[in-house]
């Protein structure tokens, strides 16, 4: 397997909206969609003068944005989010989200890091992006075993563990719980204690098999 980092002249529309009101944003992680064409982009904005639930009704207005959630984050000023679009500029330009394991937005496009079979699959995603209009600058080639646990773990759960981190819930107190996370992503606080558990035994596996 070949893991792929290459950076894509694509941006986000609720993005280029936060940036034009002085807010910076910076896009975490998104993970794809079953039903649609759009994704679950988990989200860190540095807002000036906006609050949570400003930030969530500006996002929610953008054409293509289905439901727009933030919170506060651990630095003062900042909130996290989780976007769910119903279609999304990554997704008109062939971007392979089954081999996605990260996208990262900023002013210059969008950075991505994917996971493929082999440097043919590679190939054929940079015959299909430039077919469709799309430049891919590629930054780093580099081979991986299957068995690191970025490619154990699931782009859900990978998600998931990193609004957990920045909204709190790994802090001692907690500064954030089950139900916060839960209303972030949409779901139930069952849901995401199994998404976590999985994640967590994961984790844990991991590193105890590497001592």
């Amino acid at each position: 397997m070949i893991k792929v980092r290459a950076r894509m002249p694509i941006y986000c529309p609720w993005a280029m909206l936060l940036r034009s009101l002085g807010n910076t944003c910076e896009l975490i992680t998104c993970v794809p969609r079953a039903k649609y064409l759009g994704v679950n982009a988990l989200v860190k904005v540095r807002s000036p003068e906006l609050g949570a639930e400003e930030l969530s009704e500006r996002v929610s207005t953008v054409q293509g944005v289905e439901r727009a959630v933030f919170y506060d984050a651990l630095e003062a000023g900042s909130y996290v989010g989780t976007v769910m679009t119903k279609v999304c500029a990554c997704a008109r330009s062939g971007v392979p989200f089954n081999r996605l394991l990260m996208a990262k937005e900023s002013e210059g496009g969008i950075s991505f890091e994917f996971l493929f079979q082999d440097p043919d699959e590679f190939s054929e995603f940079i015959k299909e992006a430039d077919a469709r209009g799309y430049s891919v600058n590629v930054e780093e080639v580099r081979p991986v075993e299957k068995t690191s646990i970025q490619t154990q773990l699931t782009r859900t759960q990978m998600q998931l563990l990193a609004a957990a981190l920045h909204i709190g819930f790994y802090e001692v107190p907690k500064k954030a719980g089950m139900r916060e996370l839960a209303h972030l992503f949409g779901t139930s606080p069952r849901a995401v204690s199994e998404v976590l558990r999985r994640a967590h035994k994961k984790l844990v596996s991991s590193a105890l098999a590497s001592t």
